[in-house]
């Protein structure tokens, strides 16, 4: 007994706040839902089931009158009213008429849209790619993916398809110049001519991300380079993305890092765990969370019952079943004691705390 007290005291201490931080809006917006901010807005539902957003100051700027909204991507937010998706601007006007059956955020001054078939609109609203499509993807290293008669295929920004759709299913141009795509149930590799540049060898295959590419062969799973050079043996019961450097490994239930040469830096030996940001990773060890380094040093204590990725050097934390957040010395910045809360972005969170919902601004900047 006086051995559980002494690990609780200390245990409270560790996590004691250094900050003290306050709300930026007390906790005195009565929604149902707010969701993260966004380009400066967050998304807001009604008690009454209706969307609309509110600025960073609390106040609700787009009133909460529709079916259905997305976030706000680059000044505009699709928005459902009377069955239709259009979008609307931050001050909450209609910049383009709801007359679409499905709408997505604009990327890169595109956003893709459905009227029956799926296509692609400009910022003001005029198609740029008709609507043709049973499915489509953003576009990716000036290539997006389509789907017409049940077949994938990619097209570039002027509509033309320049690899025809001839397969099962694709995935992006992500981040180099190869895209895994499937056929005849089994997947490979396609530059961007649409050339084959790898036999279709694999049970599974993911996109390119920092020139690295997961794959599985049966029951096992490995990484390939951008040159389509194994980096390792299929030895993995799982891998996932690397990022930061550092792909994620699984080995029965543990889970570790490898380098992009295929060295296991940080050895499998967690329950469970996240992929690098900023610097650091949470991973679950002995049913608690916290974060390494790099190397694998434990930089912030195993403390926590659920941690998340840092967002602008501050992550979420859940311990007692609230939430907070520490800054990357481990430090409370917000006390732990929230009912929900969302990521920083641009500065600011959203939290519940009593049943009603407040805002928090970042003392980092």
């Amino acid at each position: 007994m006086i051995r559980k007290l002494l690990i609780a005291i200390l245990t409270a201490v560790s996590i004691a706040p250094v900050m003290g931080q306050k709300w930026h809006v007390k906790p005195t917006l009565n929604y149902k839902t707010v969701l993260g901010f966004s380009d400066g807005m967050a998304r807001v539902k009604s008690t009454e089931g209706k969307w609309g957003f509110i600025n960073t100051e609390g106040k609700e700027v787009v009133p909460a009158r529709y079916d259905d909204a997305a976030d706000f991507m680059e000044g505009k937010a699709a928005v459902k009213i009377n069955g239709k998706y259009g979008y609307i601007n931050k001050s909450g006007k209609m910049v383009i008429k709801p007359r679409f059956d499905d709408a997505f955020f604009f990327r890169k001054g595109i956003a893709k849209v459905r009227k029956g078939l799926w296509g692609y609109i400009n910022v003001k609203g005029r198609t740029v790619v008709p609507f043709r499509y049973a499915g489509i993807a953003y576009f990716y290293g000036g290539l997006a993916a389509v789907k017409k008669r049940g077949k994938w295929g990619f097209i570039n920004k002027k509509g033309k398809e320049v690899i025809p759709p001839a397969y099962e299913q694709v995935m992006d141009f992500h981040t180099g110049n190869w895209a895994a795509v499937k056929k005849k149930g089994k997947w490979g590799f396609i530059n961007k001519n649409g050339q084959e540049v790898t036999t279709f060898d694999y049970d599974y295959a993911w996109y390119f991300q920092e020139g690295m590419c997961g794959l599985q062969q049966g029951k096992k799973h490995s990484y390939i380079n951008a040159k389509g050079k194994a980096i390792t043996e299929f030895k993995y019961d799982k891998t996932g993305w690397f990022n930061e450097g550092l792909g994620t490994v699984r080995v029965g239930r543990k889970n570790g890092f490898i380098d992009k040469t295929g060295k296991e830096v940080i050895p499998p030996k967690y329950q469970s765990m996240w992929s690098f940001q900023e610097g650091l990773c949470f991973v679950k060890l002995n049913d608690k969370w916290g974060a390494i380094d790099k190397k694998g040093n434990t930089v912030i204590p195993h403390q926590y019952d659920f941690a998340y990725k840092f967002h602008e050097g501050l992550a979420k934390v859940k311990a007692n079943g609230k939430r907070g957040f520490i800054n990357k010395r481990g430090k409370l910045v917000f006390m732990c004691k929230f009912d929900s809360a969302s990521e920083f972005r641009g500065g600011y969170a959203v939290a519940k705390q009593a049943g009603k919902w407040g805002i928090l601004k970042t003392p980092l900047r």
